[in-house]
């Protein structure tokens, strides 16, 4: 029985990678991650879709795909990423304490 559930989810595996709206999707998450929380039709047509391409020629390895998108020109342009705000690590790190509720040590 082990071996048969292991061939199971090698084919689940591989039939989530066999649909293009995976790559999509992951392509998705990093342009959001790196340049800008809204995706509309046009960027959807000219950033995602071919970083997707790129994503599934290259056998899923990010890396072309970051590659791509750090040396493109809209990763450069303004009208994207100015009104974005990047948080400094500190403030990233007080955000999880917030979150999670942690306690501070007095310090003495």
């Amino acid at each position: 029985m082990g071996s048969i559930g292991a061939t199971e989810v090698d084919a689940l595996v591989d039939m989530i990678f066999s649909q293009e709206e995976l790559s999509k999707y992951i392509c998705r998450k990093i342009y959001r991650f790196f340049i800008y929380y809204k995706i509309d039709s046009e960027i959807e047509t000219k950033v995602i879709t071919p970083l997707a391409q790129i994503f599934r020629n290259n056998n899923y390895n990010i890396q072309p795909v970051l590659a791509t998108l750090f040396k493109s020109q809209h990763f450069y342009d303004l009208v994207y990423s100015s009104a974005c705000i990047i948080k400094s690590p500190l403030d990233f790190v007080i955000d999880l304490c917030n979150e999670y509720g942690v306690i501070y040590a007095e310090c003495q």
